[in-house]
């Protein structure tokens, strides 16, 4: 417990920091510190009256400078930006989003919404290209439920994020810039899912799995023990845990030829293991060809796209193979080969 307290004191002097060096940039935006609040997090809902905006704001306690809370406040409107200027009219100080480290998707939310939203990401001095991207079944509840290790939700889940992907070595960053970055509107964009779990009195936010946002359908949803395979297949695995064993690096080569109907690929894989008892590396091998072949499986049969841009990869090598859309896994098969280079 006194260990809790601590990190929660050390955040808490830490965001008293960021805020004060954070206020005193805005001097020459025409925004006094005493007349702005820094926001920390974005939601985003579809409503019946248009799109319901939520903002977190963290503040410090006048009566103890090293303590700090939130507060947040929602507004609907026909469109962001006119919920942002009732907002406005409704808070007693200048909003500022150009440290908003977050922002939360609700999952109901239309296309011409999302287009919206990303358009107010980009315009202007809004959003920080940096800007956490998350998808939640409810953004509002997200931030309304407050954060136990960090002293703003905002702050609470990337950290979140940037543990999952040190333990499970798969880079499933989401930005407004990789957002932004896409090389073509029909390619799916992979997006962290959260939810809140219940602990004892209050709520914390937990990762939940990963939706692969598609342009022309509704989004895919995976569990949380499909970001492995799919970080594999999309060459987006770095190298981390899972759980108690260590995955310390990978080579990945892949291979494709066509076979008739459409394209075999085959999945070399070679991984250095640390950490474990001296069979888990066997069990890992298969854990991960059976994971990673049933993805695909998935993708090819269920979905019927090529979910992890491995078309891409393929033209990449070999433009003359069939690849020409995302449809292209309809036809296609795939066999995973994994080898352990060594055990430290």
């Amino acid at each position: 417990m006194r260990g809790k307290a601590c990190r929660r004191m050390l955040g808490a002097l830490a965001l008293v920091g960021v805020l004060l060096a954070s206020l005193a940039s805005c001097k020459g935006r025409g925004a006094e510190p005493e007349q702005s609040y820094l926001v920390s997090a974005m939601g985003f809902d579809p409503s019946q009256d248009g799109i319901r905006v939520t903002i977190e704001i963290p503040v410090i306690r006048e009566s103890n400078s090293a303590e700090a809370k939130t507060i947040v406040f929602c507004e609907t409107a026909p469109s962001v930006a006119e919920a942002l200027a009732r907002m406005q009219r409704e808070v007693p100080r200048d909003l500022v989003f150009s440290h908003c480290a977050l922002a939360v998707l609700g999952e109901d939310l239309d296309r011409e919404q999302m287009q919206e939203i990303f358009a107010f990401a980009e315009s202007g001095e809004r959003l920080p290209l940096a800007t956490e991207v998350v998808r939640a079944a409810n953004a509002e509840k997200i931030l309304r439920a407050g954060s136990l290790s960090a002293p703003a939700v905002g702050y609470e889940i990337p950290e979140l994020l940037e543990r999952e992907r040190a333990r499970m070595g798969v880079d499933m960053r989401c930005s407004i810039y990789e957002l932004r970055a896409t090389p073509s509107p029909d390619l799916p964009v992979a997006i962290p899912y959260i939810d809140t779990v219940e602990l004892g009195e209050h709520y914390g936010a937990r990762l939940r799995g990963l939706d692969i946002l598609r342009p022309h359908a509704d989004a895919v949803r995976l569990l949380a023990e499909d970001w492995i395979p799919y970080a594999i297949l999309s060459n987006r695995f770095v190298g981390g845990s899972d759980t108690d064993r260590r995955i310390g690096k990978v080579k990945r080569v892949l291979t494709a030829e066509s076979n008739g109907g459409g394209v075999s690929i085959r999945l070399n894989l070679k991984l250095t293991l640390t950490g474990g008892a001296d069979g888990d590396g066997q069990e890992l091998q298969r854990e991960i060809i059976t994971r990673t072949e049933s993805l695909f499986v998935y993708a090819r049969d269920v979905i019927g796209e090529d979910l992890f841009l491995l078309g891409e990869q393929i033209k990449r090598k070999n433009a003359a193979l069939p690849i020409e859309d995302l449809t292209w896994i309809r036809g296609g098969t795939l066999s995973v080969n994994c080898e352990m280079e060594g055990k430290g």
